[in-house]
């Protein structure tokens, strides 16, 4: 990141703010976090760093896979409500 980035990058803040007076330190250390940030990201996303930090799955063909049980009863029944009414 060098000189010229970052006050390319706190000009480019200065005027989406408005052209505001007085925050050009705000600007200026705005525009470094952003760069490093996207720099760090950029960094951690690239070949090596993506693979590391991908999980390993291990997986298993669906022949190999065991088969359920069989269902002997039905997973619902039919249940009649008491009746409430008093006649």
């Amino acid at each position: 990141m060098t000189h010229h980035e970052i006050a390319m990058c706190a000009y480019g803040i200065w005027e989406q703010e408005g052209r505001p007076e007085g925050r050009a330190l705000d600007h200026w250390l705005q525009a470094e976090m952003q760069l490093v940030l996207s720099s760090v990201w950029r960094n951690d996303c690239q070949g090596d760093a993506l693979e590391k930090t991908r999980p390993i799955v291990r997986t298993r063909p669906f022949s190999v896979l065991p088969r359920p049980e069989p269902i002997s009863a039905p997973l619902t029944s039919i249940v009649p409500l008491a009746n409430d009414s008093k006649t």
